[in-house]
């Protein structure tokens, strides 16, 4: 397990993943920030999964253009969505 500040933790990551899953505490506006730094290191593998799961009212962010939707679900409260890189 590691603790630490999250998006300082991705700065240091040196390698790339097939999968990514991002949740981070609804209402933090932290998803932004978390996709810049994973498009900015080169964290997503060509052809890699990214797992974004959001608040359905107000989730704000975008994603790189190369970034493909291929699966959302949406509810009351929460907005899942896969994209491949």
């Amino acid at each position: 397990m590691i603790c630490a500040d999250t998006l300082g933790y991705l700065m240091q990551l040196q390698h790339s993943f097939e999968l990514i899953f991002l949740d981070p505490p609804f209402h933090k506006n932290l998803l932004p920030g978390a996709i810049d730094k994973i498009q900015q290191q080169g964290l997503l593998a060509e052809n890699g999964l990214v797992y974004i799961e959001c608040e359905t009212a107000n989730a704000q962010y975008a994603v790189p253009l190369h970034w493909r939707l291929l699966k959302e679900n949406q509810s009351s409260q929460v907005t899942a969505r896969l994209y491949q890189g």
